[in-house]
């Protein structure tokens, strides 16, 4: 079984176009035969394309008020360099792509488990195969370990918290942000009244995903395993909550960031670190 799990991760990461695999994936691999029985139900819709495609169509309609630009000035002095700036973009750009497409998995695999049947008869070894956006060309940063860090870093980072069962839970792109402070500090005061502006854009989000799903079931061969056991089927609610909370927030944060950031072109000296500008 550990093989078929690394098998599917690294399919997953090449149909998404991620250098990484998702929570998702991964909680779900904690189940016994819970992450094979799901993908082998859902795979066809992503082989060829069609649930990521559905699933970015969905999320280039999200538009929510838009960040005050960040200045170069500004991060020269949080201690950026223009690469820095580079992989924050790259971790925006990372979660814009993935975050969508991990809430179709969730409502695909929603379907299969009430029961909901694929239309049609195609067979699914015959579909067209889909070749997949390349990953961004910079990676993203490394997530901070939020337990593991210092007590300041674990405050600043309680500003992107949501809550998991009945415990703060801090998503991915924001433990991203965390290697820069100043940035995180920054993003972590004005971000929050954005999202709490956007909850009528992450239903709507919510409500696309849903919709395209329901045309998106495709015939697929029956897993190598048995169908999930009731408590395996209680976690997959479970985690595909959490995931249809955050993800949309991930989605409009993802868009903000990356327009918030300062364009390629710094200005002159604004690679230079804040201690040599103020030598």
């Amino acid at each position: 079984m550990k093989r078929e799990t690394e098998d599917i991760y690294r399919e997953v990461q090449h149909l998404y176009g991620v250098p990484y695999v998702s929570a998702i994936h991964k909680s779900l691999a904690t189940q016994p035969g819970l992450l094979t029985w799901a993908w082998h139900k859902v795979a066809p819709a992503f082989r060829t394309g069609e649930a990521q495609k559905a699933a970015w169509a969905a999320a280039a309609e999200v538009e929510a008020p838009a960040l005050d630009p960040i200045p170069w000035q500004a991060v020269n002095a949080w201690g950026m360099t223009r690469h820095d700036v580079t992989s924050v973009r790259a971790a925006a750009e990372t979660f814009l792509r993935v975050s969508p497409v991990n809430m179709m998995f969730a409502a695909l695999i929603k379907l299969r488990l009430a029961g909901v049947m694929p239309k049609g008869a195609t067979d699914s070894g015959a579909l067209t195969p889909w070749q997949p956006p390349a990953a961004p060309a910079t990676a993203p940063p490394p997530m901070i370990d939020v337990e593991r860090a210092d007590a300041t870093t674990r405050d600043l980072a309680m500003l992107f918290a949501t809550n998991r069962d009945d415990e703060p839970f801090v998503p991915g792109l924001y433990c991203m942000l965390l290697n820069w402070p100043g940035l995180a500090g920054h993003l972590g005061t004005v971000l929050p009244p954005r999202m709490r502006g956007a909850v009528a854009v992450s239903d709507a989000l919510r409500s696309r995903i849903d919709d395209a799903a329901a045309t998106l079931l495709r015939p697929a061969p029956e897993p190598p395993c048995a169908a999930p056991s009731p408590s395996a089927r209680a976690y997959f609610a479970h985690i595909a909550s959490t995931y249809r909370k955050t993800s949309p927030e991930l989605v409009i944060a993802g868009k903000l960031i990356r327009d918030a950031l300062p364009s390629d072109e710094p200005t002159r000296g604004s690679e230079q670190r804040l201690g040599r500008l103020g030598s």
